[in-house]
């Protein structure tokens, strides 16, 4: 399979350098995309400034550039088309104007610390509850009514929801843990932008 490589800009040095990655984890990775990406085992944000098909099939689906050497993998993406083409087109002009690089000019438009990974960690790694029904079929009997409802609430959600939204419909948090002592429901902990991910699951 054929490789995107991208150039991303880092904010490293007096003006910031271009380093080459691949987008081998098929993220769909843009031009004006924020990305997160490792220099040196260090995470850092930067600015995704050119993309290309890799011209070498046999070379670059190992993720390998021109001089035979290992090109790493963009890790995510951080926040998906930050600078679109108008943006993009007034750095060029302003760049050409102030008779400096767009790096440069980028640099001074945005924010201190604007691309800096710290400032984005604690939204990347924030998660929430989500709650599914197990396999498990209960006893009608044993059941309380909220529990009916609760079941009935899940499977009406495709069996599963957040637990944010199961308190907005008056479902308690003691009725949910008695849920899950009784095995009826398990929950874990994901992103919530991620629909689908696989994970193990926390009772």
């Amino acid at each position: 399979m054929r490789l995107q490589e991208v150039e991303i800009w880092l904010d490293v040095g007096r003006e910031g350098r271009l380093f080459s990655y691949v987008d081998g984890k098929n993220l769909g990775v843009d031009l004006g995309d924020i990305v997160l990406v490792k220099l040196r085992e260090r995470l850092m944000h930067g600015f995704v400034a050119n993309k290309k098909l890799c011209s070498n099939t046999y070379c670059y689906e190992r993720g390998l550039d021109k001089k035979g050497i290992s090109l790493k993998n963009v890790e995510a993406i951080v926040e998906k088309s930050a600078f679109d083409s108008h943006w993009r087109q007034w750095l060029e002009r302003s760049a050409d104007q102030c008779h400096t690089s767009i790096f440069k000019m980028l640099r001074t438009a945005l924010p201190p610390g604007w691309l800096n990974y710290g400032k984005f960690k604690n939204l990347e790694s924030r998660k929430y509850w989500w709650v599914e029904l197990t396999n498990q079929t209960p006893l009608s009997d044993n059941l309380s009514r909220k529990h009916h409802e609760l079941i009935e609430q899940l499977l009406k959600d495709g069996g599963g929801a957040w637990q944010k939204d199961l308190l907005l419909k008056g479902f308690s948090l003691e009725l949910l843990k008695r849920g899950l002592k009784r095995e009826l429901i398990f929950r874990v902990k994901r992103p919530r932008e991620n629909a689908n991910p696989t994970i193990s699951a926390e009772k």
